[in-house]
């Protein structure tokens, strides 16, 4: 059977439930078909249900990239009804361990939302501050409930993208069985080892956990798998002749159509990794009638050569997963393809350095991190110090490497204290970021104080330096 000359999919419709997306469609090698989806959450190559044209198919699927979650997202969906009474210390302790070892694991922010329920919802409590036992000695006093139903909640919950669902119940907390929605929603749930069967089989169906209290390991390998991820999928469609195909995936649809009119762009490599700030060389072929042709990176727009059927360009990767956008028009219609540069990151994400010259004088650098501090007495969190130099010539250094090659989120306090020495000391602080220079000038700290020595001190033997939001 002869080959289609194809263009780049034009999308008719395109949506999203819950937390999958298809980002685009490719069949210019039709009948090939390539397409892209990102998914945030718990996902694995086993969650995809995937048909065209209502004809199910099993595409080839590969991950291309994954990154941790910025945000992870609790629900405690709690029964407090009287029929939890007898097991409620042993349950706010379970919940209490849980709820701590989920902040201490995960890499972004937690962000709790606590709901008790009966038949409905009958409150619903979000916390950011870890105060687990207090809310939920405050739900649990509410009035009994005693129809409670978590199936009807959640079935029509609407689940915020990177959520984890705790389950806390019993067996009489349930009346409408959960629906093959939510247990194919990319929510992974968390059971209790004293809840219902219901609950410990919708664990088991979601990938989940049915904790006990000690399980933490298993607990830090369901978070490590709570992530953005990238993923190509690649079939044969088994209807070469039709124009216009409908596709399906987990309940999202999507149409492409073929053109023999359409220009056809086909990169070399639709996903490349590279080093950020390095010259990228980058080409591919492009095909039929072509009256321009365009590319964007980040909004910037670049040179393109063309010879013949094939194109070069040049770009310099940013840190991160950033889009190169190729816009090919004839004398009807624009297309588009878009090629995925990861940009690697090897020189240090924040390097901060201080030098004085004073012999009697002893500074120290400190960096309060998100949820930490790094200085003489706590010398490595997200990153780290060199050395403690206890008197002039000194220079003390603070690194952060890249982790995974994306950003330490978070705000860093970058602060100076005069520990020890009885005359003013002039210091100059030199700070970098991915090699860009942010500060490079010169300070003065006229007394010290040995005894004010703590991370979050104040008086005049500071120097608060710089705040750097990442």
């Amino acid at each position: 059977m002869s080959k289609y000359l194809l263009a780049v999919i034009l999308l008719l419709s395109v949506a999203c439930l819950g937390t999958v997306s298809i980002d685009r469609i490719d069949a210019s090698e039709f009948p090939l078909v390539c397409f892209q989806v990102t998914t945030t959450g718990h996902y694995s190559a086993a969650s995809f249900n995937f048909s065209e044209d209502g004809v199910t198919i099993a595409p080839s699927i590969q991950l291309v990239q994954k990154e941790p979650l910025k945000t992870i997202k609790v629900y405690y969906f709690l029964d407090i009804s009287g029929s939890m009474n007898s097991r409620l210390t042993e349950i706010i302790g379970k919940l209490a361990i849980l709820s701590r070892a989920i902040r201490e694991i995960s890499e972004g922010e937690v962000k709790e939302h606590f709901i008790a329920i009966s038949d409905k919802i009958v409150r619903e409590i979000e916390s950011t501050n870890g105060n687990t036992q207090d809310v939920l000695m405050q739900l649990y006093s509410l009035p009994i409930a005693v129809d409670e139903d978590f199936g009807k909640v959640l079935n029509s919950y609407d689940f915020d993208e990177g959520s984890i669902a705790v389950i806390v119940d019993d067996r009489g907390s349930w009346k409408e069985k959960p629906t093959s929605t939510i247990m194919k929603s990319g929510v992974p749930f968390i059971a209790l080892d004293t809840g219902s069967e219901y609950a410990k089989e919708l664990a088991k169906t979601t990938a989940g956990l049915i904790f006990d209290g000690e399980n933490l390991a298993e607990l830090e390998t369901l978070l490590s798998s709570l992530s953005r991820s990238i993923w190509e999928l690649k079939y044969n469609s088994p209807f070469p002749d039709f124009t216009l195909h409908t596709i399906e995936l987990n309940g999202i649809t999507a149409n492409y159509v073929n053109s023999m009119k359409e220009p056809v762009i086909i990169p070399k490599a639709e996903t490349v990794e590279a080093t950020a700030g390095e010259r990228l060389e980058l080409e591919g072929k492009i095909k039929g009638k072509v009256k321009r042709f365009k590319a964007y990176y980040q909004d910037t727009s670049l040179e393109i050569k063309v010879l013949g059927q094939e194109y070069y360009l040049e770009v310099i990767p940013q840190p991160g997963i950033k889009k190169l956008v190729l816009k090919a028009c004839s004398s009807w219609k624009c297309v588009e393809k878009e090629v995925n540069i990861i940009g690697l990151e090897t020189r240090p994400a924040l390097e901060v350095k201080i030098d004085w010259n004073e012999p009697n004088a002893d500074l120290d650098l400190y960096v309060n991190e998100p949820t930490n501090t790094v200085y003489f007495l706590n010398d490595k969190a997200n990153g780290f110090l060199s050395n403690d130099c206890i008197k002039g010539p000194g220079r003390e250094t603070y690194i952060i490497n890249p982790k995974g090659n994306f950003l330490p989120h978070g705000k860093y306090r970058i602060r100076v204290h005069y520990y020890r020495g009885r005359v003013p000391v002039e210091f100059r602080v030199t700070i970098y970021s991915y090699g860009r220079l942010l500060l490079d000038d010169e300070f003065k700290l006229e007394i010290s104080d040995s005894r004010n020595c703590i991370p979050d001190a104040e008086g005049p033997d500071w120097l608060d330096v710089m705040n750097i939001d990442f």
